[in-house]
């Protein structure tokens, strides 16, 4: 009797520890711009988090209990190092709710990523960091990410949030429209004309063109 008492025990005490939340500490951007430190829900399921991550981020109130927040509510978050920009498409499946692209390189030229669930069909985001519209690279497709307003809550103008977008067709060749983009480069001119970038490459060149420009900035602060 007293083992089967014990096991039972040990098998409740066994439920709660595996059925126990996980957190890490992150940051929200708040749709007002001021970053707030918080704890994150960490999922123990990774295909769950793969997804749920580009649509929503739990984080733990003050009292315990989660609290579920979308694209159109902050402007992004930090999470494990990793940072998550909110966009709010005009119209379609996530102009409600919004969509979460990650980070892959930020500097002269940021690059972000989005997957396309649940239906499929990963995009590219990226600009300049002193421009105001993104451009969307599909794999195939160079489409203009036109910027419509400032997203916050509701559809005000006036407000502060995640940028809204909409798409327009752009059709061009990957090396052709690159290598007007990156014009200013000359380690990106040179790498296409010896055939050194093809479409799957897309990162690398956001990351060569950032790189080349930090180590332009040092070389002409070293002179100084």
């Amino acid at each position: 009797m007293g083992f089967f008492l014990l096991a039972g025990v040990l098998l409740i005490l066994l439920s709660d520890y595996t059925n126990a939340q996980e957190y890490v500490e992150g940051k929200i951007i708040t749709v007002q711009q001021d970053t707030a430190v918080v704890k994150l829900l960490k999922y123990k399921n990774r295909k769950q988090e793969a997804q749920e991550r580009f649509s929503s981020v739990q984080v733990q109130e003050a009292d315990g209990t989660l609290k579920m927040l979308h694209p159109a509510d902050i402007n992004g978050y930090i999470k494990e190092d990793q940072v998550f920009r909110s966009l709010r498409p005009v119209t379609g499946d996530y102009a409600q709710t919004g969509i979460f692209i990650k980070q892959i390189t930020s500097g002269r030229a940021e690059l972000y990523y989005h997957p396309g669930f649940p239906t499929g069909g990963g995009k590219y985001f990226f600009k300049r960091s002193t421009e105001r519209e993104f451009i969307a690279w599909d794999g195939q497709i160079v489409s203009k990410v036109e910027q419509v307003q400032d997203a916050g809550r509701g559809n005000d103008p006036n407000a502060i949030g995640g940028l809204q977008f909409k798409i327009t067709q752009n059709t061009s060749v990957f090396q052709e429209y690159f290598t007007r983009y990156f014009a200013d480069c000359p380690l990106i001119m040179n790498k296409f004309r010896a055939n050194l970038y093809d479409n799957g490459d897309i990162k690398s060149i956001f990351r060569d063109y950032n790189a080349e420009g930090e180590r332009i900035s040092k070389a002409s602060s070293s002179k100084k």
